[in-house]
């Protein structure tokens, strides 16, 4: 059973992401049509860029985060004690792992964050001064 929610959940999330993109595509198409035939003229986009330096600022950002969690993660000394981890068996259908207190994950998880944050509030500063120089 566990087994089958595991292919289901991503299939799901997978249909149901398509099938909002597909409506949102056609209900914007449907609302272009209806102005044109009242005889307005439908809006168009306007690109600024904005949107592309925002991404690129953020990947920047995380990937940075990662560099550096790696970093840290590399340089906390190890004690050979915590490098034993065990397995209990429960019972014949349950294992429990022990071992391991998660800090890694917790300083990759905040500095991917933290980082990524870093990007996009450096995005919003530069588009901000773009838009002073341009009033």
């Amino acid at each position: 059973m566990e087994t089958f929610l595991g292919v289901l959940v991503p299939i799901t999330l997978f249909l149901g992401l398509f099938t909002t993109l597909v409506f949102m595509r056609k209900y914007q198409n449907d609302e272009r049509m209806s102005m044109i035939e009242k005889g307005l003229e439908p809006a168009r986009k306007r690109s600024n860029g904005f949107g592309t330096l925002r991404f690129a600022l953020l990947a920047v950002g995380v990937g940075l985060g990662i560099l550096i969690a790696f970093l840290i993660v590399q340089a906390i000394p190890v004690d050979p004690e915590s490098l034993t981890r065990t397995l209990e068996v429960v019972d014949e259908e349950h294992i429990e792992y022990h071992g391991g207190n998660g800090i890694a994950g917790a300083i990759y998880s905040a500095n991917i964050l933290i980082f990524g944050g870093l990007g996009l509030l450096s995005a919003y500063i530069i588009h901000r001064k773009q838009k002073k120089l341009e009033n």
